[in-house]
């Protein structure tokens, strides 16, 4: 977040320059429309990874990435304490709120939000994150083509698929403790890899997929994939 902010500041030249940013960095709209004179107020934010909240439910239930994609892009609604003061009107009112990508990195890092506060402390969340190995498609939640700044943009990355190259797994129930495995896989050998500190064994693909990752890193394909 601080290196986000940092580049943010600093403009494209100096995310340009950065082996990181050239990675891992994409490029994200903070798009807000005023409920009284119905104007958008447009916020351009770099990236390094995004950081998706885990849709509420009993420990142990069950959802998918893409539906954690859907919920991160999907239009919130600002009320109360949440006003939008618009620049335009001047008004202090209800809006909308909803986070549009614009340019896609050649390695997304997806952060899954497993611990969250509550009043008695924080606590992990176990719940299952279907999460493809290949052809993860991001399409959907680029913003539309013909749109300023839009998937049409030059400037955006061409390929909206990915193929899940490496996870990590953070084993135990709080965040005072615990263990970290990973997961990689090698395209040298076709097959899926866990690393276990000094430990390296062959896995399942299923074994990748029911391992509850915390972090989970994906490789854009390339336009003729």
């Amino acid at each position: 977040a601080a290196a986000a902010a940092a580049a943010a500041a600093g403009g494209a030249d100096r995310t340009a320059d950065d082996p990181i940013w050239r990675i891992f960095g994409g490029t994200m709209v903070n798009k807000v429309r005023c409920g009284v004179c119905d104007s958008v107020s447009e916020r351009r934010e770099p990236f390094l990874d995004l950081s998706l909240s885990i849709p509420d439910g009993a420990s142990g239930a069950r959802t998918s990435l893409e539906e954690c994609l859907a919920r991160h892009t999907s239009s919130e609604h600002l009320a109360g304490n949440e006003r939008y003061c618009c620049e335009t009107c001047g008004r202090c009112a209800e809006a909308t709120k909803r986070i549009e990508l614009v340019s896609l990195p050649k390695v997304l890092c997806v952060h899954l939000k497993r611990f969250h506060w509550h009043a008695s402390g924080r606590s992990k969340l176990n719940t299952r994150v279907d999460c493809p190995l290949r052809s993860l498609d991001l399409a959907p939640y680029l913003r539309a083509e013909g749109e300023e700044g839009g998937a049409a943009d030059p400037g955006a990355l061409p390929g909206a698929h990915y193929d899940l190259a490496a996870s990590v797994v953070h084993h135990g129930s709080s965040t005072h403790s615990g263990h970290y495995t990973a997961y990689g896989f090698s395209g040298e050998q076709g097959t899926w890899l866990e690393f276990n500190d000094e430990h390296v064994r062959a896995a399942a693909a299923a074994d990748v997929q029911r391992a509850g990752a915390y972090l989970l890193f994906y490789v854009q394909r390339s336009a003729s994939e």
